[in-house]
């Protein structure tokens, strides 16, 4: 059983109290359908920057949060991240999946 980090990718959007409420409902029942694969039920990403050998500064990658999952290989946690209320009904966003692996 591995590791896989889903990386939350699309813009930032405000909700209204009725749209935070019905999104709690789905991200709790997709969290229930995790069950003993969710690792880590992760965050939203606030402020951030970039840092490279010649400093920091410049704009962040559009990712705005994470979760921990594991599963046997990637198929099954990319089958896993389906139904994250992240991405249904916004063709502008997207959930990005990367193994962890040791160092």
């Amino acid at each position: 059983m591995s590791k896989f980090i889903l990386l939350y990718k699309g813009p930032a959007v405000e909700f209204t109290p009725e749209m935070n409420e019905a999104w709690g409902v789905a991200w709790g029942k997709w969290v229930e359908k995790l069950g003993s694969a969710l690792v880590d039920e992760g965050a939203p990403f606030g402020a951030g920057g970039v840092v490279t050998e010649k400093g920091s500064g410049g704009v962040p990658t559009s990712l705005t949060g994470y979760t921990i999952i594991q599963a046997d290989n990637l198929a099954a946690a990319q089958s896993l991240a389906v139904g994250n209320p992240f991405i249904i009904g916004s063709s502008a966003t997207s959930l990005e999946v990367f193994e962890l692996v040791a160092m």
